[in-house]
């Protein structure tokens, strides 16, 4: 028989044969059970202050954390970026990168390998890979992981390809150039049922909704002049700025001011609706103003 015992860091021992195991708080019986694994002396059913129960929800919670881990898997090339998202997810605390690859080929093996319990809840993919196109990550990961969701991050942007995307089985499409915070912002939009896209992109999928569904097309007359077309200089300028120039190289290297340079820019922006670089390049390509490299 176990008598009564006191303990220092609490205020009253209850006698062992007083309760059972079975009346005994869950925390009660975890910390028996952890007192009993480190093979200290037997400590019956005893009463805890607040503080131990604060530690022993914590404790829970913890543990509670690890499993609501949103599972996160990437497939990019450039090691740099790979390396920033990594380090934008891990520092969440509440996502887990289960997997990374910079090939085509290995992703799609991992999908096939990879049974559907075990899926990642969201897959970060490049389209542009060393050995083959992200399309058919895509399409791997609708065909054997259905319910994961899927976000292209990649730098092209042209209709053919967004377009693919979205047929395969994407739910987000986004252009590289975000930041760290912005890439966390988008996986949650998309956990949350969203389908995060750049906004030249959105313009763009609406702009093709909006054809399909456009009146005919007037027949006679000079055709207008649509009033965001580029000039010549504009097109100049921004084919450069697409190439890697400085404002200041490709004022050298058109013989305008840099100050010049800057004003085609604002006005490249204006006209096109966008607010970066990446965007101005995406539209004009699309237009047919930029050739793709």
């Amino acid at each position: 028989m176990v008598g009564t015992r006191r303990c220092r860091a609490m205020p009253a021992v209850v006698p062992l044969s007083s309760h059972r195991s079975a009346c005994l708080p869950p925390v009660v019986i975890c910390l028996r059970r952890i007192v009993g694994a480190r093979g200290r002396h037997r400590i019956g059913c005893f009463s805890i202050t607040s503080s131990c129960r604060g530690a022993a929800a914590a404790l829970r919670n913890n543990r509670a954390g690890r499993h609501m881990d949103k599972r996160i898997a990437m497939v990019e090339d450039d090691a740099r970026v790979r390396r920033s998202f990594a380090r934008a997810i891990e520092a969440t605390g509440r996502m887990a990168l289960v997997f990374e690859a910079n090939r085509m080929a290995d992703a799609v093996a991992w999908i096939a390998a990879t049974p559907p319990p075990q899926a990642p809840d969201v897959w970060l993919v490049d389209l542009g890979l060393p050995d083959g196109s992200g399309l058919h990550v895509i399409e791997a990961a609708a065909a054997h992981h259905p319910h994961s969701q899927v976000m292209v991050v990649s730098t092209f942007g042209d209709e053919a390809k967004v377009l693919d995307s979205i047929a395969a089985g994407a739910t987000g499409y986004i252009l590289k150039g975000e930041g760290e915070d912005e890439i966390v912002e988008h996986i949650d939009d998309l956990l949350r049922g969203g389908s995060p896209m750049s906004p030249v992109i959105a313009r763009q999928v609406l702009m093709r909704m909006r054809a399909q569904h456009a009146p005919p097309p007037r027949t006679g007359g000079a055709p207008d002049t649509p009033a965001d077309a580029l000039t010549q200089r504009e097109i100049d300028v921004l084919g450069l700025i697409a190439r890697g120039y400085s404002y200041d190289e490709v004022g050298r290297h058109t013989g305008i001011a840099t100050n010049t340079v800057r004003h085609h820019v604002k006005n490249i922006y204006a006209k096109l609706c966008v607010h970066s670089k990446n965007e101005a390049v995406f539209e004009a390509r699309r237009r047919g103003w930029l050739r793709p490299d």
